[in-house]
């Protein structure tokens, strides 16, 4: 039995060390354990031989992770309904910014109207906020 076994260093799910280059690329440095060497199976945070923590990769869909609804609600303290009425309340604040932007007062008349419309966009947003406060619970 000793004799069957060349290299017993090696692992079974690694490729023996006879390899083309050209038919697998290297694998990134990133990839490869820092403390042993081994290449680590995709998604995990820990090297399964040695047990060697992963070092952080920058990838961009963890920035999208912080735009999801829940962790958003996490992080502000805010459960469904509170969340709801938050962002209903900016939403309202956007309304009222962005009607100035949108529509030009050429007479005084006009003026008075965009402003009516701005009171009402603030009343909503404030609306939104009280809303969120009391439907917020304590903790």
């Amino acid at each position: 039995m000793a004799g069957t076994v060349h290299n017993p260093g090696q692992e079974f799910w690694q490729p023996p060390l006879v390899q083309s280059r050209v038919q697998e690329p290297a694998a990134s440095a990133a990839s490869l354990c820092q403390g042993c060497g081994a290449e680590f199976i995709m998604g995990s945070r820990y090297c399964h031989a040695c047990g060697t923590r992963r070092s952080a990769v920058a990838n961009p869909a963890r920035f999208f992770r912080y735009l999801e609804f829940r962790t958003i609600g996490k992080h502000l303290g805010l459960g469904t309904a509170p969340l709801i009425a938050f962002f209903a309340g900016v939403a309202c604040l956007l309304g009222a910014v962005l009607t100035g932007f949108v529509f030009n007062a050429a007479s005084a008349l006009d003026w008075q109207a965009v402003q009516l419309w701005r009171i009402q966009w603030l009343l909503a947003a404030a609306a939104g906020f009280v809303a969120g406060i009391l439907l917020k619970r304590p903790q």
